[in-house]
């Protein structure tokens, strides 16, 4: 890949200065470079520099930054862009940052090999529609009074973490296929998935990536025993009974404790998956020492995966949206560094995004790129009058141009309503069923 074209930094603004990478610090605050933003790795434009990585990846991709440091973390700043100086001892570094987290040290520096994502969709979608079908009979034996069968909830997240493990993508894809209707056990197998595909992200191991799907598949259990009225009202809850659904939590501590072969992991997320780090959560309002790891990283999975559903009474919101509400809600609500984590490993266009391309097309994701997390690999199902068009992929990876000879580029992300775009059905009528050999 040629290396990117420098441009000339514009450096007009008194609290921005201009630094060779080679002298950048962390606790910098880098809001533009000489190379354009989606020919790096890096999330978002505009970011602090939280470790010597990030140090490392800049001078991969850039020979100058600019600096705002009006932004920027208690760091001795040149008062010339020649100067050098040190890093305030009040940065706390990375590795005593992650050191709560074991699994994190353990996450692997590249990609790990997957097998090819057209041969693990039939399989994946085998494993999503059997345990749908049986964590919907969980809940109706548990709204019947029953038990949870914790046997049979556990071989339905190993198969889900054998899928994961071979190629994430492919289940991640599925959580796609959403119904209102039966939001609640899509909601608890999407948390499931969803928090296999971070755990492994984060290097955790095979036990506990089922130890953690387990208590995903789960987190919900109290909500069977929260009344339908509620559950699927079509509008905003009176403040008497936003109160009884608050009980779900400590009524799914009860339901899991009550059930045998369930690790205190479960019954933890169970009851504090609602908990916020700021201490305004509920049903205790831990403050955010008292909050587990594998609670905070359900609660940043179970708020995604809400907020992108359709619900009764809302539209869900498009994935970029709630990533961006996750990021805004870092370090006050949730843990800022799995924030960042989750994002990376969804990518900045998740799965099932609906983008709009440069040239007007609209396509949808199909699955995120690692390395350019701004060039995943899209199918084409609108063409630039958003009329329906042959279908076909793109890999933006891979700088693909249009008929005019244009490079591909997202402009913007869209939702499925904005042009009545069946997502679900899309995705097994095509992907699924491979009726075009698309990927």
């Amino acid at each position: 890949m040629p290396p990117p074209q420098k441009k000339k930094l514009n450096v007009t603004d008194k609290v921005k200065i201009q630094l060779p990478v080679s002298e950048l610090k962390i606790g910098m605050y880098v809001c533009e470079l000489d190379c354009p933003w989606e020919d790096t790795p890096f999330l978002f434009q505009g970011f602090v520099i939280e470790t010597p990585e990030d140090i490392a990846t800049l001078k991969s991709y850039s020979h100058y930054a600019l600096i705002d440091k009006s932004l920027s973390k208690k760091v001795m700043l040149p008062k010339y862009t020649t100067a050098e100086r040190g890093v305030s001892t009040e940065i706390h570094s990375v590795s005593k940052r992650k050191s709560r987290f074991s699994f994190l040290s353990k996450k692997p520096k590249q990609p790990r090999e997957l097998i090819d994502l057209r041969q693990e969709l039939q399989p994946a979608f085998s494993t999503f529609r059997s345990s749908n079908n049986l964590i919907s009979s969980i809940w109706e034996d548990v709204r019947g009074g029953k038990d949870i069968d914790t046997v049979a909830a556990k071989e339905a997240v190993s198969r889900c973490v054998d899928s994961i493990s071979r190629n994430p993508s492919a289940l991640v894809l599925l959580t796609q296929i959403k119904n209102k209707d039966s939001y609640t056990s899509q909601h608890s197998m999407n948390v499931s998935i969803y928090s296999i595909a971070f755990g492994r992200h984060l290097g955790m191991n095979h036990l506990e990536l089922n130890e953690l799907g387990l208590a995903g598949l789960l987190h919900d259990a109290g909500k069977m025993l929260t009344p339908d009225s509620i559950l699927k009202k079509p509008g905003r809850l009176t403040t008497e009974e936003f109160e009884v659904m608050k009980r779900h939590p400590a009524d799914g501590r009860d339901i899991l404790l009550s059930s045998s072969g369930l690790a205190d992991s479960a019954i933890d997320v169970a009851h504090g998956h609602h908990e916020r780090l700021h201490g305004g959560g509920y049903p205790l309002g831990l403050a955010a020492h008292e909050i587990s790891h594998y609670t905070r990283i359900v609660a940043i999975v179970d708020f995604f995966d809400a907020i992108t559903s359709e619900r009764a009474y809302k539209y869900g919101s498009n994935s970029f949206q709630a990533l961006r509400m996750l990021h805004a809600n870092s370090d006050a609500a949730f843990d800022k560094e799995l924030v960042t984590q989750f994002i990376e490993c969804v990518g900045v266009f998740p799965a099932g995004t609906i983008v709009e391309m440069n040239n007007g097309e609209i396509g949808i994701v199909v699955q995120a790129h690692k390395k350019y997390r701004l060039k995943p690999r899209v199918i084409i199902v609108l063409d630039e009058e958003k009329n329906h068009c042959p279908v076909h992929y793109l890999d933006l990876s891979e700088s693909p141009v249009d008929r005019h000879g244009q490079l591909y580029q997202i402009k913007t992300v869209r939702h499925h309503r904005d042009f009545n775009i069946n997502l679900g059905g899309f995705i097994q009528k095509y992907l699924i069923q491979d009726q075009l050999g698309l990927i």
